[in-house]
């Protein structure tokens, strides 16, 4: 069975329910139908195998230096074509909540990204001109209404 705990922040806001905010399927749902009917459904999500910036995995402890432009990669499994994707991608303070036990968590602000660039799965950024901790989230939407994410946590020193 599935617990629909909903759509919320908790660290971050990609870890729990099986729908975006904006009420896209994820990979999740998938999932759930071919467990309960032994199929899956025709069109299904597109899949983030990986994210990484210049290289780094979210592991590597990534350190970003400050104003520094960086190339951030999603290597993604899709069913369809790529073309036919839409990659979106936000910068996001690291949240600093202690909260606990599904207790209410603010979406941390996100950060103007000045002088972007996306070319499909990549993205070209400027690290923030800020020290702090940072979390960089990429949402790849279809037009089956699927969304697949991932997030990468960075460091600015």
């Amino acid at each position: 069975f599935v617990f629909l705990w909903g759509q919320k922040q908790e660290r971050t806001s990609t870890w729990f329910g099986m729908h975006t905010l904006e009420g896209r399927k994820t990979e999740v749902v998938d999932v759930m139908r071919k467990i309960w009917t032994g199929k899956w459904s025709g069109a299904k999500c597109p899949k983030v195998k990986k994210i990484h910036i210049g290289g780094k995995y979210a592991n590597d402890d990534v350190e970003l230096s400050i104003n520094r432009k960086y190339v951030a990669t999603a290597v993604i499994e899709d069913a369809g074509n790529i073309d036919e994707l839409e990659f979106k991608w936000e910068l996001r303070k690291e949240s600093k909540s202690t909260a606990s036990g599904g207790d209410f968590e603010e979406v941390p602000p996100q950060i103007a990204m000045e002088n972007a660039v996306v070319t499909k799965n990549e993205l070209q950024f400027y690290a923030p001109k800020e020290r702090g901790e940072y979390r960089l989230y990429v949402y790849i939407n279809d037009r089956d209404e699927y969304t697949a994410h991932a997030n990468i946590p960075t460091k600015v020193i």
